[in-house]
């Protein structure tokens, strides 16, 4: 939807990058965590006799808190800044002046800006590139940031931008110049990648996505064991490995839906990637062709 709205009112979208971002919240809870070896090389005096555990004061990647701590972190700066979440979407802020902003940000500016937050990557989109700059900068002042520029892909998804000069005249949708923005979003990279997990990197393309009637729910029937090293169960362990192929298959036709492909929403709703058992041969085959029908 950003992305859209880019295009038709002419805006600018950058890309940031927040560095170790989860490192930057402080702990709000008490939580400790047993010393690593060779920590009293690195400070001799933490470690002393029957001290095993030290009291955690930030962050740390692989804490269970460290997600929400950032985010709070962040949403606390940016709304001290100015900043208005979006009562429809938790993670896009607004920035606009209004009789009653007192953001500094906006202060030498005119114009709306809009941030889009998504973990550690960030999207900024105005009309106003001095405003973008000036955000760019009050971001740097609170956070270790990598300036991206123009934003080219997010989230696995490729951003394409194009402008051309229109001879009427301009209509309200657009901006005063005349030109006409085009943004296009792609995944190809990511449906290369789906390709060569699932080896058909090969595979010829086809012009429809399933064959009609045909229905992806079909199960597998398991034996019942008979002993751990039997056939029956190596039978169900090749079951549990095409169920995970199956399921991994399916959220990534169900991420291509939501982003770039939402033609495969019909396919989706034959497969279901939480089923509990693991579908036959036939149903995986068919699943097949839908990555025939993406990589065309």
């Amino acid at each position: 939807m950003l992305m859209a709205l880019s295009a038709l009112y002419g805006w600018h979208v950058h890309h940031m990058d927040v560095v170790t971002a989860f490192l930057n919240p402080v702990i709000d809870e008490p939580v400790s965590m047993e010393l690593l070896e060779g920590i009293d090389w690195l400070k001799p005096t933490l470690r002393k006799p029957h001290t095993t555990q030290c009291r955690l004061m930030k962050a740390l990647y692989g804490l269970k808190q460290a997600p929400r701590l950032w985010f709070q972190h962040i949403d606390s700066f940016l709304r001290a800044n100015g900043f208005c979440q979006s009562a429809n979407e938790s993670t896009l802020y607004i920035l606009q002046r209004s009789d009653t902003c007192k953001s500094s940000v906006l202060k030498p500016f005119s114009g709306s800006l809009f941030l889009l937050l998504y973990v550690d990557d960030l999207l900024i989109a105005s009309q106003n590139c001095s405003l973008i700059q000036r955000v760019k900068e009050l971001l740097s002042t609170a956070y270790q940031m990598t300036d991206l520029g123009l934003a080219r892909q997010f989230l696995n998804i490729k951003i394409e931008r194009s402008t051309t000069t229109r001879k009427e005249a301009s209509i309200s949708s657009q901006t005063d110049s005349g030109s006409i923005y085009h943004v296009r979003l792609s995944q190809e990279r990511f449906i290369d990648e789906l390709l060569r997990r699932f080896g058909m990197v090969l595979c010829n393309g086809i012009k429809t996505l399933l064959e009609t009637g045909h229905d992806l729910r079909v199960q597998v029937q398991r034996s019942a064991p008979e002993s751990h090293s039997g056939p029956s169960s190596q039978s169900n362990d090749r079951g549990i490995l095409i169920l995970k192929e199956y399921q991994s298959l399916g959220e990534s036709l169900m991420y291509l839906m939501r982003s770039t492909r939402p033609v495969t929403g019909a396919l989706c709703r034959k497969m279901d990637p939480k089923i509990a058992t693991a579908p036959k041969t036939q149903s995986r085959n068919k699943d097949q062709n839908k990555d025939k029908y993406n990589s065309k």
